[in-house]
């Protein structure tokens, strides 16, 4: 009798453990397959992203006249390309003062000015210019021109360059 009872309590146990042991990989596997479903969600979305930003963005061009006309000489069009959607100014975002600023600083060429601006001014001008741009143009990897006037309904064009001067960004502004 002694040995049955130790047989079925070795049983037993013996169950438990498979039962915990298959409980945990049950869970295991439960919990990989959710992941890799979020994941794949998670890429494709990302994805789909750059691709509907990318195709909406116009295209810089310039045709080297100067000063030239805003939309004849230089200016955005058409589609898939760096040069973002008009920002206008107001005083809800980054002051027309600051930006005012900024272009006079960027027409003047002076690369030492221009970085002190961004520096300066970075959180103002994030509400108009993405966070990657001015830190390219603080950490020294981009440097930043401008074509246009910043009057009212006029539009003054920042271009954002690498090193190598290859356009990287567009941002008109208008007042």
């Amino acid at each position: 009798m002694v040995l049955f009872n130790r047989v079925g309590e070795f049983l037993k146990l013996k169950t438990m453990k498979y039962l915990i042991v298959g409980a945990l990989a049950l869970g295991l596997i439960l919990t990989s397959c959710n992941k890799e479903e979020i994941e794949t969600i998670e890429e494709s979305v990302i994805t789909v992203d750059i691709e509907k930003a990318a195709g909406s963005y116009r295209v810089w061009y310039d045709n080297g006249n100067q000063p030239g006309q805003d939309g004849v000489d230089y200016g955005c069009k058409g589609s898939g390309g760096n040069c973002l959607d008009t920002v206008v100014v107001t005083a809800s975002m980054a002051s027309p003062e600051i930006a005012g600023d900024l272009v006079d600083t960027v027409g003047s060429g002076n690369t030492g000015a221009v970085i002190d601006i961004f520096k300066h001014y970075g959180r103002e001008l994030s509400e108009v210019i993405p966070a990657n741009l001015i830190e390219g143009v603080i950490g020294g990897e981009l440097q930043v021109s401008n074509k246009g006037t910043f009057e009212k309904n006029e539009i003054v064009y920042l271009n954002f360059n690498d090193r190598r001067g290859n356009t990287k960004s567009v941002i008109p502004l208008r007042k």
